[in-house]
């Protein structure tokens, strides 16, 4: 009979859970429960477990950090994460990575019944997470809206990487001398690798890295395959603590210092207009270009103009930070600056309050016949506005906007 442990600090949810797997699998599992990391850890050093269940929000010790240690000390145990917060449009760009997949709370019995028998033939498919990958776990961490610090050690070379998180979001990443958006696309890249949680930094970060972590990661992924691990040349591996006292010292005395990436920017921009004799310092007035395929965005404009024909009134594309639009038909300046501080608020409301984050779209019914519908895209967001009495709806949900996201992943990955 195999053992399954499930951790979860929902006491009643974990009961109703195992008498519902054990009336549909009878004399098949045994199992056991923790309400926290730690108590599981105590139950994983006793007791031969075969496979575990786990939430991500527990006291004591929570599913991050018992993941974290099951990396290094049961990595042959496969492990199912439970979230609040999972959709099928993240599940899906997960296992396009290759990344962990888990089951979105409430589970079903019958799902979380056939993914711990496929856990336990050994697939690595349908919520089951075998060695978690540094890419995986930075997911979740995005997906929880966790503020965190999370230590990435490359086994092989002896080095390691910081990331700062604050509510999910990547602020910065460290990796001895590089700083920023290179940093990160560097750890991302490591294989063999020892990761270590930790829910500082308490301190307020400034936001250093401007990519949406999905991009960030297909981009690792890219410079991977294309250059050599050049971990030789990072200098002397430093202690966690001693990174998070350096860096909030860092922040907490410069509130209005300027992050690494601008200053990086302000040096190249100085140095290709030297012959001005003016020295251009202004960082503020410094912005990175989108990390993309601009023309492919075109390209998936014209599909949509193609698709919904006279339905289609207007449609943009643009940069959360500053509001500019890199693609667009019949652009609309005003409707832009309008919903992209309408999102914002949406986003930081939803998570302030403790609810689901938006999900793929959202959608407007305005007076006659006009309807927007908004696509947050981490950095990026696409708007339309449609006829409702010109266009089918269905084909819109279920045809057109899965277009248009793919298409947005392709330009991504150019």
């Amino acid at each position: 009979m195999k053992k399954v442990l499930i951790v979860d600090d929902e006491t009643r949810l974990v009961s109703t859970l195992i008498s519902g797997l054990e009336i549909l699998y009878p004399q098949e599992y045994a199992f056991l429960s923790a309400p926290d990391g730690q108590e599981a850890i105590h139950i994983l050093k006793s007791n031969a477990i075969d496979l575990v269940v786990t939430d991500l929000k527990m006291p004591v010790m929570n599913g991050f950090q018992l993941l974290v240690y099951m990396r290094s000390h049961f990595v042959s145990i496969p492990v199912i994460v439970l979230s609040a917060y999972g959709t099928g449009e993240i599940e899906a760009r997960l296992r396009k990575l290759g990344c962990m997949i888990f089951l979105a709370k409430p589970v079903d019995f019958k799902a979380l019944g056939d993914a711990i028998r496929e856990g336990l033939k050994g697939h690595t498919t349908g919520g089951i997470v075998q060695n978690i990958s540094v890419a995986g776990f930075l997911q979740l961490i995005e997906m929880e809206n966790k503020t965190c610090m999370v230590e990435v050690r490359n086994q092989k070379t002896g080095h390691n990487g910081f990331f700062y998180f604050e509510k999910g979001t990547l602020y910065d990443a460290i990796c001895g001398e590089i700083r920023g958006t290179s940093a990160a696309r560097l750890i991302i890249g490591w294989e063999d690798v020892e990761i270590k949680f930790d829910d500082r930094p308490k301190f307020k970060l400034k936001r250093c890295i401007n990519d949406q972590l999905m991009t960030l990661l297909l981009n690792a992924m890219k410079q991977k395959d294309e250059s050599p691990d050049d971990s030789q040349s990072l200098g002397k591996p430093v202690e966690f603590d001693e990174i998070a006292d350096e860096i909030s010292n860092m922040y907490n005395h410069s509130d209005d210092r300027p992050n690494w990436d601008d200053q990086t920017n302000a040096v190249e921009t100085g140095s290709k207009s030297g012959n001005t004799g003016k020295s251009q310092n202004n960082t503020n007035q410094v912005r990175k270009e989108p990390d993309m395929n601009v023309q492919k965005l075109n390209q998936a404009v014209e599909m949509m103009k193609k698709d919904l024909g006279d339905g289609l009134l207007a449609t943009d594309i643009w940069i959360v930070a500053d509001g500019v639009s890199i693609a667009a038909y019949n652009p609309q300046p005003k409707a832009t600056a309008l919903f992209n501080k309408l999102t914002s608020y949406l986003t930081e409301t939803l998570r302030d309050s403790g609810f689901p984050g938006l999900g793929k779209y959202y959608l407007l019914d305005l007076v006659d016949n006009n309807m927007v519908i908004i696509l947050p895209m981490g950095e990026y967001r696409w708007g339309m506005m449609v006829d409702s009495s010109k266009i089918q709806l269905g084909l819109l949900l279920n045809i057109v906007i899965p277009k248009i996201i793919d298409a947005f992943e392709e330009a991504v990955t150019e």
